[in-house]
């Protein structure tokens, strides 16, 4: 149980971190729409740290699921595991787009790209949020159901 709540700790501690690595994608970006200078280097190198990062945190919320799925069988898990596929996808196809170096785009294209770019900020933090919520909250049932089952089988 220790050692559960220690890796819930640390998964919330990570999601602050990519929340911090989102806000500064989401500010470049906004500052680029509205036509006030960025360096452009910041949007490769903030969707690489986060595609990093997302690799190590991703196996670790796994191994948290999965100690829950154990207790709690449910189709939520399910579609977590789902919208890191799509995330992961997302994240891949944006820096295969930035490698074309932003620099050289013209307006119309930078405009589409920084809405991509504004648009997986949105579903990353989605997913953080229904994560949070999911996991706590089944944690939670998990460890009710153990307690007094028959109050949970209605």
């Amino acid at each position: 149980m220790v050692m559960l709540m220690r890796s819930l700790g640390l998964l919330l501690e990570e999601h602050r971190v990519m929340e911090r690595a989102l806000g500064l994608l989401e500010t470049a970006s906004l500052r680029l729409l509205r036509g006030e200078p960025v360096d452009m280097r910041v949007f490769p190198l903030l969707l690489r740290f986060l595609r990093e990062f997302d690799l190590q945190h991703v196996e670790k919320e796994e191994r948290v699921c999965s100690h829950i799925r154990r207790r709690v069988s449910s189709r939520i898990l399910e579609d977590l595991a789902s919208e890191h596929r799509l995330l992961e996808e997302s994240l891949r196809t944006l820096l295969g787009i930035l490698e074309e170096d932003l620099k050289s785009m013209d307006g119309d294209r930078v405009r589409s790209v920084v809405g991509d770019v504004l648009g997986y900020v949105r579903l990353r933090r989605a997913h953080i949020s229904r994560v949070e919520s999911h996991i706590f909250n089944l944690d939670i049932w998990a460890k009710r159901r153990r307690r007094c089952p028959r109050l949970c089988e209605a």
